[in-house]
């Protein structure tokens, strides 16, 4: 009787910890940023934590490789060289963790990409191969399955005995994939095709050996309920704090003090961002704050091609309307980098500013203080980030002091107005 209690108690504490991790996922995922510019080198990464200690070590390992491989190849190169970090992810029956990593290098050489996929399963906390999710024989379709796509896509630069010796049926050959409850997706960082290749399978061609729910993806819609009433008076001292590279699991915080000070904000936030904090981007627009457009993930801008730089801005624009009904009218170029395409090829008012604090490099908060009290005067565009914890930390001096002073905080788009009405004057 006593062992059978104690592999009863054993079994439930399993199961509270299997939950307990779940649930975790759920309310602590966030968003890593890194954005660097140095010398001959621009840095954007963006990679996930699960709070799921197996899942988040592999992926910073990996970023970790990338960075220390990028700086070691390009670091004293005298020519410009980029560095892009973008995720995309999705959970699947609420067990199932799905990444798909992509490391994007330009150089004066050439552009490269690369994929890593993550398939981790959170109840059995474990990494998933193929080999777990199907058989031999559900190998041979996936193989052929691939090699008709592929063939079809490449008919001019692929002949079917490469694909043959590429996609033959082995495990080894189709590491990287992901899956929800509509499609199986493998992906090819080959050298024989000239781009990453994906193919997706309707997830019900496919018999997987582990159970899925079909049709369990949520979609919550969110709106505004009431944006926050303010009065701007124009003729007193006014400053636009921004904020770039969010949001981040420390905007809501910054929300939370600007409306403690009656403040508003500009958050110029990345594209790519904006599915995982939607609820801090309507109660942002809710205090009376604005959303700007950053890029999609942070690309330098002023590098790319007209259709690379429009699907970046393109891509915000369209994710922030269809997440929570919100369309920007301004645009802050990556790193402050604007030339005479970008302004040729964007309707959206292009946003730069008076006052740096920095906050990027410096790693003291009081820093940071000094770089605006006593520095910021009427009509000045402050630039931050809020995806510093001592940006947060700076903000709680900065308000008060300045708001001590007179100084009313405003968005970019009030302050552009207020300076339009005084010229009247």
């Amino acid at each position: 009787m006593r062992k059978i209690m104690i592999i009863l108690i054993t079994l439930i504490l399993s199961i509270s910890i299997v939950f307990s991790i779940i649930n975790d996922y759920k309310i602590k995922n966030n968003v890593n940023t890194i954005i660097l510019k140095e010398n001959n080198m621009t840095i954007g990464i963006n990679y996930p934590t699960t709070n799921i200690k197996k899942l988040d070590f592999e992926i910073k390992k990996q970023v970790n490789t990338i960075y220390d491989d990028f700086i070691k190849e390009y670091g004293l190169d005298n020519k410009h060289s980029e560095l892009n970090i973008d995720y995309n992810f999705n959970i699947t029956n609420e067990r199932y963790i799905n990444i798909v990593l992509e490391k994007y290098i330009s150089n004066s050489k050439n552009l490269t990409s690369k994929l890593y996929t993550y398939v981790f399963d959170v109840k059995q906390n474990r990494f998933l191969t193929l080999k777990d999710l199907i058989n031999q024989e559900e190998l041979k379709y996936i193989s052929s399955y691939v090699q008709k796509e592929l063939l079809s896509k490449y008919k001019d630069s692929i002949g079917i005995n490469e694909l043959n010796n590429i996609l033959s049926p082995e495990y080894n050959n189709f590491k990287l994939f992901t899956f929800n409850d509509q499609k199986f997706v493998l992906y090819f960082n080959s050298p024989n095709f000239k781009d990453i290749v994906d193919v997706e399978i309707p997830i019900e061609n496919i018999n997987l050996k582990i159970p899925i729910e079909m049709g369990t993806s949520i979609q919550n819609t969110f709106k505004v309920k009431k944006i926050k009433n303010k009065v701007i008076d124009p003729n007193k001292k006014m400053i636009a704090l921004t904020f770039d590279d969010g949001p981040s699991k420390y905007t809501d915080k910054i929300i939370d003090l600007l409306n403690k000070y009656d403040a508003s904000g500009t958050f110029f936030v990345l594209g790519n961002k904006v599915e995982m904090y939607k609820e801090t981007l309507i109660k942002m627009v809710e205090q009376g704050s604005e959303i700007g457009n950053h890029s999609y993930n942070h690309k330098w801008l002023i590098k790319l091609n007209k259709d690379d730089f429009l699907n970046q801005v393109n891509q915000t624009q369209s994710i922030l309307k269809n997440t929570i009904g919100y369309t920007p009218t301004l645009l802050r170029p990556t790193y402050g980098s604007v030339n005479d395409e970008i302004k040729k090829n964007t309707t959206l008012d292009i946003i730069l500013w008076n006052i740096d604090t920095l906050d990027w490099k410096l790693k003291n908060y009081k820093d940071i203080v000094n770089r605006v009290v006593g520095k910021v005067e009427d009509g000045d565009i402050v630039l931050m980030h809020d995806i510093h914890e001592r940006t947060l930390k700076a903000l709680e001096i900065i308000l008060p002091k300045l708001k001590e002073e007179g100084y009313q905080f405003v968005t970019v788009s009030e302050l552009k107005k207020a300076q339009e009405l005084r010229k009247y004057e």
